[in-house]
């Protein structure tokens, strides 16, 4: 789910589902950006059609999923992209053992659900884990030299 402020629920979230853990989707922020910023979203996410809104938000995100971290711990779960891509059957089997699940073999087969999928990562749960967006903020990095600097900034 590409949806941006998804981390904006969190709070309500663990008021209506107090023993419910929250897995918290992290990517390299320079690739996000980028990813965010070539999505044409259908509604929503004004943010991400300018650069530097788009760097506010993200920076901004980072801070308050550090606060809800910090404020329910075990409960906001941290998930790396890159980790995942790397290493999905043991970062699946981690969630899965968090989450107080069972494992199946299944879980590495996701692409072949045949359930509609109306998300703009509709394209991507159709296929497997590939490494094509990790690092790809590189092949436009002398475009977004200001931007990426402003979003690593102290």
């Amino acid at each position: 789910d590409k949806t941006l402020s998804n981390d904006l629920q969190v709070g309500a979230i663990h008021l209506m589902f107090p023993k419910a853990v929250i897995l918290h989707s992290q990517r390299a922020p320079e690739d996000a950006l980028l990813a965010s910023y070539r999505k044409l979203f259908l509604t929503g996410n004004d943010m991400s059609y300018d650069l530097d809104d788009l760097v506010t938000f993200i920076r901004d995100r980072k801070a308050l999923m550090r606060h809800w971290e910090a404020v329910l711990p075990g409960r906001v779960i941290p998930v790396s992209n890159e980790a995942l891509i790397a290493d999905p059957e043991a970062q699946i089997r981690r969630l899965l053992d968090i989450c107080g699940l069972s494992w199946e073999p299944k879980c590495l087969e996701f692409f072949r659900t045949r359930r509609p999928v109306r998300t703009a990562s509709a394209y991507q749960v159709r296929r497997p884990l590939n490494t094509e967006g990790v690092g790809r903020w590189r092949l436009y990095e002398a475009h977004l030299a200001d931007a990426i600097s402003a979003l690593n900034a102290p």
